[in-house]
């Protein structure tokens, strides 16, 4: 959690970025894709900590219980690349 706050106070300091969760940190496990039409979103399973005891190849940690991620949105796509 430290450093992803310390990711969102830099990221506030780049003009037209900005993160658009409370916060600037939202819990992670989605990916922006799905094998179904309409269906925009689907589980990412191997960030999703719930599934990490199931999934041979996850991402989570064994003692975490929890993955967040910093969603950068910008005016510009300089901006999102600078943050």
């Amino acid at each position: 959690m430290t450093s992803g706050k310390a990711g969102v106070k830099a990221i506030e300091s780049i003009e037209g970025a900005y993160t658009p969760f409370p916060g600037g940190l939202v819990g992670s496990g989605s990916k922006p894709s799905s094998r179904y039409k309409a269906l925009l979103a689907s589980t990412n399973e191997r960030y999703c900590p719930t599934m990490k005891g199931i999934v041979p190849d996850t991402y989570v940690p064994e003692n975490s219980d929890f993955v967040v991620e910093i969603v950068i949105n910008g005016l510009t796509e300089k901006a999102v690349a600078e943050a």
